[in-house]
């Protein structure tokens, strides 16, 4: 007996921005799935540190954690204005709407500009049921590759850059007494505890609360794709 797979595609979420510090994006305001799943993605993330000059010293000084920066993603999308079979079926699509959805990504939505808060949209960058990265668009440009008779753009490539948007642990309230609720992250390519920690409690020290909430004996073995569990700044006193 044959087993049919399904394959899951890629999306990108454009959402509305988070109304609180929390992060986490709110209504939903397009979806641009996937045709054709990325061969490759790129991710990145950068350590800042700095170093002590002492003055006269034929040595450096010593150099100083500051913390990470959000991890960024260099990604394409391939629109094509045929369906996902590569032909000219019932799932013909106008690119247009999703390109000009891309570069809406730039300006602030209206919904925000009417609450005197002026943000771009966030956006949520996911594969199947997995979300790999909730963050701004720091870049659009995109390649038009083939066009109808009337010069209308049929096929074009977006070339993306995605910043994560760090997210705070949800705070209790502190007259309700007991721990507060924690929630997960996943572990992207590049990250350390410690700059989880800063980029969660913006205190790259705090890595010990994270490696006792999840048990981590030894925080320099820390692999991709891990889900950890993210105590909130209340309960950082508890994990030691």
């Amino acid at each position: 007996m044959t087993t049919t797979r399904t394959i899951q595609r890629a999306s990108l979420d454009i959402c509305e921005p988070s109304t609180s510090d929390s992060g986490t994006p709110g209504a939903t305001i397009h979806t641009i799935n996937f045709q054709i799943n990325p061969t490759s993605y790129t991710i990145a993330k950068k350590a800042t540190w700095q170093q002590t000059r002492t003055k006269g010293s034929k040595t450096a000084g010593p150099t100083e954690f500051q913390g990470a920066e959000p991890s960024s993603v260099n990604l394409d999308i391939v629109l094509d204005q045929r369906g996902a079979d590569g032909t000219s079926s019932s799932e013909e699509r106008n690119i247009q709407q999703d390109i000009d959805a891309l570069f809406t990504c730039l300006v602030p939505t209206a919904n925000s500009i009417s609450s005197g808060h002026p943000s771009a949209p966030f956006v949520k960058f996911g594969w199947g049921r997995n979300v790999l990265l909730t963050a701004y668009v720091e870049s659009v440009s995109v390649n038009f590759k083939l066009f109808d008779e009337s010069g209308t753009p049929t096929r074009a490539v977006a070339t993306v850059t995605l910043k994560q948007v760090p997210q705070s642990p949800a705070r209790q309230n502190p007259t309700s007494g007991g721990l507060a609720p924690t929630r997960s992250r996943t572990v992207i390519e590049g990250e350390t505890l410690p700059s989880i920690a800063w980029s969660e409690y913006h205190d790259a020290a705090l890595w010990r609360t994270l490696a006792e909430a999840n048990g981590i004996d030894d925080p320099l073995r820390l692999r991709s794709g891990v889900t950890l569990l993210v105590p909130s700044l209340t309960d950082s006193a508890y994990y030691g």
